[in-house]
């Protein structure tokens, strides 16, 4: 699905919403659908899209929908929707739409009377006829085009050259890149190097920067008069905001005036400098619009009288942006400045001078300008403009986007691999020790790595294609007839001889595409006309008239061939054509057969199914027994046919037994990995696929494939590409599957025992951690599986303790006294709700060990955050496990790459202790959720304590009475759901659901995305979803650990 089919669909579904002409409308509940849908269920694929283009989706639905022909009917629906008038659309924009219905119509008016079957019959005859004059009209005036361009090739009998005439070698890193020039050069903040053009292309779309253009567009008015601070951490993009803010400004007639202060010693030393900067600010301005000659030095009162003068220039204001203050050392001096600056405003806005103040500093200068009456009356702005904190996911647009935006080939996705910015991410907070690093240290790193010529961390970036990829390539290419004619004759046609020339004239091509279009009069069409010729009268090429100019470009056909590559391999015409047509690329194209027949991941899981039998659950060997009988019988005689040969009995039925010897594999995985992935859709549907912890590469290609094979077409190229990509799924699959029971001995648990994140974690981390040689990935490896299981402490003791003792001035009250010292006291930044404030963050290896072992067994914080989880390790264990995480933890804090090797040894049980207690975190979760809660209920309130369980005469009681409440310990936190169990019934639960059954997936350890999702407080949720679980209203399906997928049930009490 495309971003334009996405938004179709968003408006198809909520037209009745969009559509409405009546009353007012609503924005909030709009909003909330919009996010939803891009965000929820596609998951930000497509971004946010803007209301005008929801706005010109909606339009060209109306006019379909309503059979609209009429401009002046069209502008009265546009102009009564309250919707659609606020997007400046002019009915006008929707005239061909229109036209075309109104020949539909025609068409229909045309035969009335015709019965159903007979009006379908003339109405495609019609069309017909109309199309095939259409096209030959449109072929004839081709071809009258093609023959008024004339070129220096119709003309001259070209000889193969000699000698080859060199190409300059690729030097720069970025060359090497298909970019048209260094996309990272110079400093680092900001935009001031970068072409204005590219601004829309490289910013990353945030909230703030939505916010700031949609005010331009709307509300630039209200801008003025004000006082805003923008808080950012370091390199987290303020001076980028002015930047790409700047161009955008102007356009809509408010002149930009950045002021970098340096730093000072006094207030009125600031002043002075203040009040310098922006007269040397204003004089450019003025001498911009020639109000006088400033041959002298102007000075403030001057400015001031500019400054009315310039808006008397059809100027609406001054956006005056104020930074690099919070990198100044005397932060009390600072503020006091600011103070100062009310005064400053409030003169020029006494003067009707319109002046907006931005200030660049961080997010928690808000609490210290909320305490001074001074400060606030400078910043008096009620938006609070905050950057968004820099995930690595973040930093992968912005490096993407750039990357993107510089590229030669901007058709090719480029894509940073997630796995290395997280690894940038790790290093970087804990030497820093904040969450939030900025984009700086990615962009730094990926440009250190770029300039050491090291591409890894592009995915799908290669320099060599494997033997495979190629002849993959090459069939899906030569499928193509027009595109197989071309390069039989280009390469074995015989009109070029020497095997250089064969390769210059690929390379050529290549560049063609890159550059778009070539003129005659360019060097590379000068020195190389023997291959222009060449690739003209093979019909790669052809000529093409812009703007009276004769220039050559690729063939469309050819083209939309590459395109096709792009989506299904990530590789373009430049990356693989010499590869795979070059004499090296011939010749792997014909040895790959005797790679395929080796069968080896066949065999080496044949011999490893058999030492199986006894280890795992006999359905599951029997079902990859199975598996690999169907690949046999189906797939594996299909690539033993000669390419000479026929596919004998092509049919669907083919196709269908394909499908399902790869199904067969998939299968095996999910019911060993996590059974209930397939119970949710079933067994004969492979949506559950969907549904786990890690995409496969080959195996998304195969069912892409699937999904649009077009079974009417009898096309045996066709079928023998799906065979490949089935072949290529199936290997896929069953090295995964040895992994996967790789992981689960080491662990000595089911996968399914584990959160999602982690196992997705652990399959990326296992070959390092268990590698047999020492060096760099070992040691990496070791250390972001410590982290791994660090952050899990963090995260099961942050949620358990909310969960039953409270807020966090309740909770710290039950925490050990040997531990309240360690625990972090300062909130977390302002995005930081209340309830993701997490104090145990600071903790480090000893205070676990202490939470653990060390403090008194009594206490309600051992009994029911500690004991559940530890009830059944011995001691040994449990002394084991953290005497090695705390060794190993220091050996990986402290760098020590040597010692890690003389642990290797300790790393199983390492592993397998970590994985038990990461279990047993996930465990403790569920059973908070699902059991272990007591509920007290009457007819005005309703309330829960999660951790207690009230029991009579040995059976547990889940709902209580208030006049029987005082049973429960004061330590316990009992919320009060009232409000959402009276708003929010079962099914508005599912409203937005995340699975096609229509169910909704949650996960006990993501608060915030919970809440975004939800809008609802992380304990409300938790409150309502145990409050229906009570009633039977819902049931939750363990999917991995805390991943839990709520189904609603349509039967009380079923």
């Amino acid at each position: 699905m495309s971003r334009e089919q996405s938004v179709y669909h968003f408006v198809k579904s909520n037209y009745k919403l969009l559509a409405n002409s009546q009353g007012l409308f609503e924005r909030d509940i709009y909003k909330s659908i919009l996010k939803a849908y891009f965000g929820n269920k596609l998951k930000f694929k497509y971004g946010i899209p803007r209301d005008r283009e929801i706005g010109i989706s909606l339009v060209e639905t109306v006019v379909r929908v309503q059979n609209i022909q009429n401009i002046q009917k069209l502008q009265t629906i546009i102009d009564e929707n309250p919707f659609l008038r606020t997007l400046n659309l002019k009915a006008d924009e929707f005239n061909g739409l229109m036209q075309q219905n109104a020949k539909l119509f025609a068409i229909k008016e045309e035969i009335p009377s015709l019965s159903g079957p007979d009006n379908i019959d003339k109405i495609a005859n019609i069309i017909s006829k109309e199309k095939a004059q259409e096209i030959d009209s449109l072929i004839e005036q081709k071809k009258k085009e093609y023959l008024s361009l004339p070129s220096i090739l119709d003309y001259e009998e070209i000889p193969e050259p000699e000698a080859i005439i060199s190409q300059p070698a690729k030097t720069e890193w970025w060359e090497e890149l298909n970019l048209r020039t260094n996309p990272l050069a110079g400093p680092l903040d900001g935009l001031f190097q970068v072409d204005k053009e590219l601004f829309d292309e490289i910013i990353v779309r945030t909230p703030l920067i939505e916010w700031a253009t949609t005010q331009l567009q709307h509300e630039g008015d209200s801008l003025f008069h004000k006082g805003f601070l923008l808080g950012g951490d370091f390199g987290t993009g303020k001076t980028t905001f002015y930047d790409f803010i700047a161009p955008h400004l102007a356009i809509n007639r408010i002149e930009p005036i950045r002021l970098a202060l340096t730093d000072s010693t006094s207030v009125a030393h600031y002043i002075q400098k203040f009040e310098r900067e922006l007269c040397v600010a204003i004089s450019k301005i003025g001498r911009s619009y020639g109000i006088q000659d400033f041959s002298r030095r102007i000075d403030y009162e001057d400015a001031r009288l500019f400054m009315l003068e310039i808006q008397s220039r059809n100027i609406l204001g001054f956006f005056i942006f104020i930074d690099d203050l919070h990198k100044h050392k005397d932060v009390n001096t600072v503020f006091d400045f600011l103070a100062n600056l009310q005064v400053i405003k409030n003169t020029l806005s006494r003067e009707d001078i319109k002046v907006a103040f931005v200030v660049a500093g961080f997010p928690h200068w808000r609490s210290r300008i909320e305490q001074d009456s001074a400060l606030t009356g400078f910043f008096d702005a009620s938006e609070q403009l905050i950057l968004p904190q820099v995930t690595p996911e973040l930093a992968a647009q912005a490096i993407e986007k750039r990357l993107r935006a510089y590229s030669n080939n901007p058709e090719k996705q480029t894509i940073i691999k997630r796995d290395f910015l997280e690894t940038v991410f790790k290093r970087v907070q804990e030497r820093l020790g904040s969450t939030n690093i900025g984009f700086r240290p990615y962009i730094q790193e990926a440009l250190t790595r770029f300039s050491s010529r090291n591409y890894d961390i592009l995915s799908g970036y290669t320099r060599v294609l494997d033997d495979v990829t190629v002849h993959n390539i090459k069939t899906l290419l030569e499928s193509d007839e027009y595109f197989k004619e071309c390069i039989d004759k280009l390469v074995y046609g015989g009109g070029i001889k020497k095997k250089e020339t064969r390769e210059l004239t690929l390379r050529i091509l290549c560049e063609i595409y890159l550059r778009r279009y070539v003129l005659e009069d360019e060097p590379l069409f000068l020195n190389n006309k023997f291959v222009f010729k060449q690739l003209s009268v093979t019909g790669f090429i052809q000529k093409f008239n812009r703007d009276g100019v004769l220039v050559w470009r690729l063939r469309s056909s050819i083209q939309q061939m590459n395109t096709r590559i792009i989506k299904e391999y990530g590789l373009s015409l430049e990356d693989y054509l010499l590869q795979v047509y070059s004499t090296t690329g011939i010749k792997a194209s014909a040895i790959v057969e005797h790679t395929i027949k080796q069968d080896s991941p066949i065999c080496a899981l044949e011999r490893e199914s058999k030492q199986w039998e006894g280890m795992l659950e006999p359905e599951i060997t029997l079902a990859v027994a199975n598996a690999i009988q169907k690949y046999k019988r189906i797939i594996q005689p299909l690539l033993l046919i000669s390419s000479t040969k026929r596919f004998p009995a092509y049919s669907d039925e083919l196709v269908k037994q394909i499908s399902d010897s790869i199904w067969s594999m998939m299968r095996v995985i999910l019911r060993y990995e996590s059974p209930l992935l397939i119970d949710i859709y079933g067994e004969g549907r492979q949506d559950g696929w969907s549904l786990r912890f890690r995409p496969l590469e080959a195996t998304q290609h195969f069912t892409n494939i699937l999904d649009n094979y077009d079974y009417t077409a009898r096309d045996e190229s066709k079928l023998a590409r799906l065979v490949t990509f089935a072949n290529e799924a199936f290997f896929e699959l069953c090295k995964e599957f040895q992994r996967s029971v790789a992981i689960s001995t080491s662990a000595h648990l089911k996968l399914h025992e584990l959160p999602r994140k982690e196992i997705c974690e652990i399959f990326t981390l296992y070959d390092g951690v268990f590698a047999t040689a020492s060096g760099q990935d070992f040691f990496d490896s070791i250390d972001a599986f410590t982290g791994l299981v660090e952050n899990s402490f963090r995260q099961y003791l942050h949620v358990s303790t909310l969960l039953i003792f409270g807020p966090y001035h309740l909770r710290i009250a039950q925490y050990p006294d040997n531990i309240k010292k360690y625990i972090t006291r300062t909130q977390n930044t302002a995005t930081t709700t209340y309830e993701a404030y997490n104090e145990f963050e600071n903790l480090n290896r000893g205070q676990y060990r202490d939470l653990f072992q060390g403090i008194s067994k009594k206490s309600p914080f051992y009994r029911l955050i500690i004991e559940p989880l530890v009830s059944s390790w011995d001691t040994q264990d449990l002394t084991a496990f953290f005497s090695l995480f705390g060794e190993i933890n220091i050996i990986v804090s402290h760098l020590k790459k040597i010692s890690i090797n003389e642990r290797k040894r300790d790393i199983p049980t390492f592993f397998r202790l970590s994985c038990r207690l990461i279990a047993s975190f996930s465990a403790r979760l569920r059973s908070l959720l699902l059991e272990e809660n007591t509920i007290i209920e009457d007819s005005t309130q309703k309330r829960i304590a999660f951790g207690y369980v009230h029991e009579e005469n040995r059976n547990q009681i889940r709902f209580i009475q208030p006049s029987i409440s005082n049973s429960i310990p004061e330590y316990h936190s009992i919320y009060d759901y009232t409000r959402v169990v009276d708003t929010r019934s079962p099914d508005s639960l599912f409203q937005f659901p995340d699975y096609k059954t229509g169910d909704i997936e949650i996960d006990l350890l993501s608060i915030e995305k919970n809440r975004i999702k939800t809008s609802m407080d992380y304990c409300e949720l938790m409150a309502l979803l145990a409050h229906y679980h009570a009633k039977n209203e819902v049931r939750s399906m363990q999917i991995y650990g805390t991943n839990l997928c709520i189904k609603r049930l349509k039967l009380h009490g079923k």
